[in-house]
Parts: structure tokens; C-alpha cells; sequence
């Protein structure tokens, strides 16, 4: 038997599934009002291992490359010029892979904010060549580290240290 104040288990229902619906559009409103073409880099592993390297590093440093303010004012042949050799010195300075992520399959240039964790851009080869028309582009994931569930105080904890790739050579 329910208590005469406690509303029906619909009522509840309903209104937790709109203060989800609200939430949601709220964190797509943020992400329009700072979203800035980017490339995203696109890796063998879509899950980082270890998930920790990813945490402490964050996954939009790993896998975000920051582009020029040039790069997103001029028509599409002399962007596509300006972005050709920033692919080609990120693959060459990473040994053509990302720590957590694996080798560098390609890159996606985002231009378009999208809905629903979906952005559109082109892609692009780890030559810096374009490779097809306009896509549907999956947004990163964030990865998060702290002492205990839903903390967050050691995310990117490392965000500002440099990433040095250690090569191993075959002879060893």
C-alpha cells in the first residue's frame, strides 16, 4: 500500500527521465558555446590501456591536435595545405602512436559540432592526405582518476608535463 504523499512510481519516473533530458542539453549547450575545429586523431584502441596513462595525461591531450587560427579562416584547399604538414610532424614526433591508444591509424578533421556525442569532419591519411567526404565522427570519451568512485581530483594531473616517446630499438 502506498502512503497517501508518496506520488506514483510514474510521477518519479518522469521526472527523473526530465532532469536527465535537461542535463543532457545543458552539456550539449557547453560543448557548442567552446567547441573549436580540432583534429582528432584516430588510434588502433578506442579504450585506452592502461585507462590510468589516459587519466593522468587526459585523453583530449593525447588524441585532440590543436590547430591554427589560420587553418580555420581560409578556403578549403589552403586549409587542407596547412593541415598536411601539422598530421605529418604530430605522426613523425609520436613515432606514429599515442601512449594508452596504440598506433595512429588517421586523423579527422572536426568542423562541425554535431548532437548526442557526435560531431562531422573529414578525414584524413597519417600522410595528411584527404581520404573521403564529410563523417559522422564519435566524440572522445574522457577518462577520470581519483581515490574512490565519482572523484575526479587526480584527472590530468600530468596534463601539463611533456610526453616523451621512448623508442626501443630492434637489436635489444
Amino acid at each position: 500500500m502506498r502512503h497517501a504523499s508518496t506520488p506514483p512510481l510514474w510521477k518519479l519516473t518522469d521526472t527523473i527521465r526530465g532532469k536527465k533530458r535537461r542535463l543532457h542539453v545543458e552539456h550539449e549547450r557547453a560543448y557548442l558555446a567552446f567547441f573549436r575545429p580540432h583534429l582528432q586523431v584516430q588510434t588502433e584502441r578506442a579504450v585506452p590501456s592502461p585507462i590510468f596513462v589516459a587519466a593522468l595525461l587526459t585523453v583530449a591531450r593525447l588524441r585532440i591536435v590543436r590547430l591554427p587560427d589560420e587553418a580555420l579562416t581560409v578556403n578549403d584547399e589552403a586549409r587542407d595545405r596547412i593541415i598536411r604538414p601539422i598530421i605529418i610532424d604530430h605522426w613523425r614526433e609520436n613515432g606514429g602512436r599515442v601512449p594508452a591508444f596504440g598506433g595512429i591509424k588517421g586523423y579527422v578533421l572536426v568542423l562541425i559540432a554535431g548532437y548526442a556525442g557526435f560531431d562531422f569532419g573529414l578525414p584524413f591519411s597519417i600522410t595528411g592526405d584527404r581520404v573521403g567526404a564529410m563523417e559522422k565522427v564519435e566524440r572522445l570519451g574522457e577518462a577520470t582518476l581519483g581515490t574512490r568512485r565519482g572523484d575526479t581530483q587526480l584527472t590530468g594531473l600530468l596534463k601539463n608535463s611533456p610526453i616523451r616517446v621512448i623508442r626501443v630499438s630492434e637489436d635489444r
